[in-house]
């Protein structure tokens, strides 16, 4: 605080009620310092965690059409796979009933 002699020990000379009133003044103009500082700190953290809830709902989103394109991916995929089969099949007994 700015006066020296407002404090618990210079109180005390005068009254313990003076001394514990004395203490809480300190207490809530400290208390007040700090949460000035931390206040801003603590709604950043909320936006942020807002922002990280939206992104990662974004993300979820992107990942479940990650996820269907490459089911249609294996389902074309095995379609190729199996009309080359059916191809190199055909190939192979058109070619062995020619000789």
């Amino acid at each position: 605080m700015e006066k020296d002699f407002f404090n618990e020990e210079n109180m005390k000379l005068a009254s313990e009620a003076a001394a514990n009133l004395c203490s809480w003044v300190v207490n809530i103009v400290e208390y007040n310092k700090v949460y000035t500082h931390v206040a801003p700190k603590i709604a950043a953290q909320k936006k942020a965690a807002e922002e990280f809830d939206v992104a990662q709902a974004k993300l979820k989103v992107v990942e479940e059409r990650v996820a269907a394109m490459q089911a249609k991916l294996k389902s074309v995929t095995d379609a190729l796979k199996d009309a080359t089969d059916e191809k190199n099949q055909a190939s192979t007994t058109n070619h062995a009933s020619r000789q």
